[in-house]
């Protein structure tokens, strides 16, 4: 069974973002994990409320791929 999805880099950098936060990892790492020059173009990833996401993604089974 593999994850038969095309992803674009966005989403990609927004989910793997979205991951990190979620773990609790500090503004200023993420920040230079995704390459920003300014910490203040990461404060929009950290926009999006972490309880609706948690609340969002419940249902999912994240051991299908391996987290």
């Amino acid at each position: 069974m593999g994850i038969n999805k095309s992803v674009s880099n966005k989403v990609a950098r927004h989910t793997n973002a979205q991951l990190w936060i979620r773990l609790g990892t500090n503004r200023p790492v993420v920040s230079r994990m995704l390459g920003h020059s300014k910490e203040e173009t990461t404060k929009t990833y950290y926009n999006i409320d972490v309880n609706e996401v948690i609340d969002g993604t419940n249902h999912i089974d994240f051991g299908i791929i391996g987290i």
